[in-house]
């Protein structure tokens, strides 16, 4: 529970190759809404940004991770398709949010067909490589993982985090940064429009 980047992503692949099912929430989340996820699920042990585990005594803060012993453990050698990845809490747009179980094979029934059609045109992606993308979607949404987790890594491409919606820094670190992908929700390019 906490800002994307790369303590967020360590986070994330440090439970899967475990074996660890993690359940992201949303870094907008409030305090009662982690708290009902904790007691659905029980959760052994509670990560994120040091500010959203205030309520969590014992929770281990992402600003602590530079501090934990280095652990080359083998990866899960008999993963199938069939097991779980994650649990996302999703609402769809009226319900109380539920916790939905995605298995590797959730994932990889979206991501093969995208891998496959990509070929086509890596071809011409050379010529702009490295794609950077910069992501202002949560991590802790299905969409906001495919566009800065899963097809990023399709392509090689840098992904540059941003969760403060302010137009003129977004405007900026895409000119700074040479940004090829700007990863957002309508309500973002309406903020772009209205500063443009």
């Amino acid at each position: 529970w906490g800002e994307n980047g790369a303590s967020w992503i360590a986070a994330f692949f440090g439970c899967i190759l475990r074996g660890v099912v993690p359940v992201p929430i949303d870094v907008a989340g409030s305090d009662s809404f982690a708290h009902r996820v904790a007691q659905e699920i029980d959760p052994k042990l509670v990560t994120g940004s040091r500010e959203q585990l205030k309520s969590f005594p014992g929770g281990l803060a992402f600003e602590d991770f530079s501090s934990l012993p280095q652990n080359t453990s083998a990866m899960i050698e008999d993963l199938c398709e069939s097991d779980p990845v994650q649990i996302v809490f999703t609402s769809g747009t009226t319900a109380e949010p539920k916790g939905i179980v995605h298995t590797h094979g959730n994932i990889l029934a979206s991501l093969r067909p995208i891998e496959q059609e990509m070929q086509k045109y890596l071809k011409y992606e050379r010529i702009f490589h490295p794609l950077r993308f910069l992501h202002t979607l949560p991590l802790s949404h299905v969409f906001g993982q495919f566009m800065g987790i899963w097809i990023p890594a399709l392509l090689a491409a840098e992904v540059h985090f941003e969760s403060r919606l302010i137009p003129g820094d977004l405007i900026e670190t895409i000119r700074k940064e040479r940004i090829s992908v700007l990863v957002a929700i309508p309500r973002v390019l309406e903020i772009l429009q209205t500063f443009l």
